[in-house]
């Protein structure tokens, strides 16, 4: 996916030349003195006349379009509600922006302006709602259509700027959307590797990212194969590896962005099952289609790592990828058979689908090599927490040293 260009601009509304002009406007509020002289005056009264008869209300995520009938220089005005102000906070200007991508696009419109507006949330600056507005219009407009054979062709959004009519703002908004679109590319470039099916993101496919990534500066790359892991004792990766004919990899990426080279690193440890059929100890065929997702710990990892490139964070991390295929093929591991991991200690697999916290045994084990600051792993670990915490909770499970 081709990411939109998001860029500040010093202006007023009722001078910009746009295809479509996003305003974000709270629930229950009465038009500011800008919208009203400078928009509501030229359109006649339409602005306030939606908002009277509740056509427009201003609730979260509703959006409006109208014609502006050559008015005003932008061709249309899109209202998108913020909710109650008493609620607002960073993630309704995300949701906000996400809406109004999505309706931009509807009107076959490629690009459009939106109003920084002046109802903020307490102790939130210009740059915490840029950031907050380009990641949600990033997020918004993403669309997977890499293996459809009717892709829409020329449909992306090409350009966004956040009007602002004050100068000394544009620093802050500039500095506000550098910050959201890195984090906002990050995010796209896990769902695009989650989204690949399996038969084309294998660990030799996620090898090949991870050097594109570590062309980024200041990153450096290492990749084990799988002789390589002989030789340093991983079994427990090595042993989820054997049913399957893809060779396993063991990825590891380091960058230095601490003032001292030396200063402990934050270390992440990303699961990295490129398909999970469960091996022996086979899944149930119904969503197993799902399981070519089981690598999304391993891209997030490498997102990461990117994006703190790209943002040239002051800290030193590294990203390990521990990378294999769960088959159940004629070599495959067994359900009471022994392996020895990294660290020395013998796992009896009762259960082949229990496979990730084996590969992470050894991706665990390896990075308290680098002596880490923090160590942190990621995973599509167990189904078990979707049923304990639905869908939208995170399990965390913490161990703080003194």
């Amino acid at each position: 996916m081709n990411i939109m260009r998001i860029k500040p601009k010093q202006g007023q509304v009722d001078t910009e030349i746009t295809d479509a002009l996003v305003l974000l406007h709270c629930e229950g509020e009465g038009l500011s003195k800008e919208d009203a002289l400078l928009l509501d005056r030229p359109l006649g009264g339409a602005l306030r006349e939606l908002l009277h008869s509740k056509e427009f209300e201003g609730k979260t995520n509703e959006v409006v379009l109208f014609h502006t009938h050559g008015k005003i220089p932008a061709k249309r005005l899109i209202l998108v509600g913020l909710g109650k102000k008493t609620d607002l906070g960073l993630d309704q200007f995300r949701q906000a922006m996400g809406c109004a991508v999505k309706r931009v696009r509807s009107a076959k419109s490629r690009a459009f302006s939106v109003a920084l507006p002046d109802l903020t949330p307490r102790d939130c600056s210009p740059l915490d709602i840029a950031q907050a507005m380009a990641e949600g219009a990033i997020l918004g407009s993403y669309q997977f259509t890499t293996y459809r054979s009717d892709a829409p062709t020329n449909k992306e959004l090409t350009t966004m700027t956040v009007l602002t009519p004050h100068k000394s703002e544009l620093g802050q908004i500039s500095e506000g959307i550098r910050r959201g679109v890195a984090t906002a590319e990050a995010t796209v470039f896990v769902r695009d590797l989650s989204n690949h099916p399996s038969n084309v993101m294998t660990p030799t496919r996620i090898a090949h990212e991870a050097k594109a990534v570590a062309k980024e500066t200041g990153i450096s790359l290492k990749i084990f194969e799988q002789k390589d892991m002989e030789v340093l004792g991983m079994g427990a990766l090595l042993g989820v590896a054997k049913g399957s004919h893809e060779p396993p990899k063991f990825i590891i990426l380091q960058y230095h962005g601490a003032k001292k080279r030396d200063e402990q690193p934050v270390v992440l440890v990303g699961k990295t099952i490129t398909f999970d059929t469960g091996g022996i100890s086979l899944k149930p065929s119904e969503n197993m289609e799902q399981m070519k997702a089981d690598m999304t710990g391993g891209a997030e990892v490498l997102a990461t790592i990117r994006a703190a490139a790209r943002l040239k964070l002051p800290l030193n991390l590294i990203s390990i990828l521990p990378v294999a295929e769960n088959m159940p093929g004629g070599r495959a591991m067994r359900p009471g058979d022994v392996v020895k991991t990294l660290s020395g200690k013998t796992v009896e697999v009762q259960n082949t689908d229990a496979e990730g916290r084996l590969i992470l045994s050894d991706g665990l084990a390896y990075a308290t090599r680098f002596k880490p600051a923090a160590l942190i792993d990621i995973a599509t670990l167990t189904g078990a927490c979707v049923v304990a915490l639905g869908q939208f909770a995170i399990g965390c499970l913490a161990l703080i040293r003194d």
